[in-house]
């Protein structure tokens, strides 16, 4: 299933998407009510949703679904900066967050890691969520739903205390 607020992207999408036999958009929508009518109907697998809709937000529609029950794992694809709006939309549900400027071969690469259960994020952003993890203080239990090891992070942190203080110049 499909959400987004604009008919040309939907059609995009929804092309790209029909090229490859993995993958069949049974229903869009282009509004937080109208996707949840649909996906009660439909009950898909899988929902893309855009982060700006007509009336609402990609997050209020993920929340929205978890309350209702609606088991289709979700991932956002948006035009928006991943580090502004990706943590809220995996709090709320997301399992994978990819910009639109990143195309269609990263979005199927996306849908196939969290139909087979995983959580998909851009490498540049997960670096950022690995290095914002690795910070004294950050709590490791945040890294689980992201697929981060505990090792990971620790690592990481040793690292941070080894790296010289370099003097100005």
């Amino acid at each position: 299933m499909l959400v987004e607020d604009h008919p040309l992207t939907r059609l995009g999408v929804t092309r790209a998407l029909s090229n490859d036999a993995r993958f069949e958009v049974c229903a869009q929508a282009e509004d937080v009510e109208g996707a949840i009518q649909e996906a009660e109907k439909t009950r898909p697998d899988m929902i893309i949703v855009d982060m700006t809709l007509k009336q609402g937000t990609g997050i209020e529609l993920i929340a929205q679904l978890r309350k209702r029950g609606i088991p289709a794992q979700t991932l956002v694809f948006t035009m928006h900066d991943e580090s502004l709006f990706a943590e809220d939309a995996m709090r709320a549900g997301a399992r994978g967050y990819v910009n639109k400027k990143a195309g269609i071969r990263t979005l199927i690469e996306a849908l196939i890691r969290v139909v087979d259960g995983g959580i998909y994020l851009e490498p540049a952003f997960m670096d950022q969520v690995v290095r914002r993890l690795s910070q004294k203080g950050a709590g490791t239990e945040c890294a689980r739903p992201l697929k981060i090891s505990r090792r990971t992070i620790l690592s990481r942190r040793r690292k941070r205390r080894r790296r010289p203080i370099s003097s100005p110049r």
